[in-house]
């Protein structure tokens, strides 16, 4: 049986559909099942293959890729959308149709690299690409409370007696829960504390500098780096 993600890429440019390709080619339990330049093709292969996955382009001459979406859902499209676009001020946009993520032009390896373990992550997670209940974390806050996903969450970070909890669209929220309690709702394996002050998800965690005793966190463009301390260093490697 194949076990691997199946992913559709539409976009009217074939030069960067082929190197979005490329890119995606040699990734394990990730498979390229079509391409599509126009909208209808779109559609058809959508209805066709059955993607889990669809990598959309946003701007494709007449046709607005946020726009398409409404279709896959006509046609009880139930994947995930990534949108892809050379523009940053469609990124709102994309999170407001309720886009798995959105990656920018040209292509950050390193940006799809940390895409992909999310995808796979979650894929591994509930096998109906639905969002399980229990991927929602209760937050309270100033005002009430929140309902996040943890695998938005890149890394939170303890304020005197609050903690602000980053996500990966930049935003933040304030919390009265201390790390502490934070870090037991939090999936063992997943998330990672590196101090007394930040817990880190490791999905967005590129590289640790065993020297400077620092590691560094990338979501979108934004790093983040944080102290670890040596033995906190051998701890996250056993982990990993």
């Amino acid at each position: 049986m194949n076990n691997n993600l199946k992913i559709l890429l539409v976009d009217d440019e074939p030069d960067a559909m082929e190197l979005l390709e490329c890119l995606l080619i040699n990734k394990k339990r990730i498979e390229v099942i079509g391409k599509a330049q126009h909208k209808n093709e779109a559609i058809e292969k959508m209805i066709d293959l059955k993607p889990d996955i669809i990598f959309q382009d946003i701007q494709m001459g007449e046709t607005n890729g946020l726009e398409m979406v409404d279709e896959y859902r006509k046609f009880h499209f139930t994947g995930k959308i990534v949108f892809v676009t050379a523009h940053m001020q469609y990124a709102i946009d994309a999170i407001k149709k309720a886009a798995f993520d959105y990656l920018l032009k040209p292509v950050d390896l390193d940006e799809l690299e940390t895409l992909i373990l999310r995808l796979l992550s979650e894929n591994n997670f509930t096998a109906n690409n639905e969002v399980s209940k229990n991927e929602k974390l209760k937050i309270p806050t100033r005002t009430g409370y929140s309902l996040i996903n943890t695998n938005e969450i890149v890394f939170c970070k303890a304020d005197r007696n609050y903690t602000i909890i980053n996500f990966k669209n930049v935003s933040s929220i304030t919390t009265s829960m201390n790390l502490g309690v934070i870090e037991t709702k939090l999936t063992p394996g997943s998330f990672f504390r590196l101090n007394r002050s930040v817990i880190i998800n490791t999905i967005f965690l590129v590289s640790v500098n065993k020297g400077e005793k620092s590691c560094l966190v990338k979501a979108f463009r934004r790093e983040y780096e944080f102290h670890i301390s040596g033995k906190k260093i051998k701890e996250l490697e056993d982990m990993l």
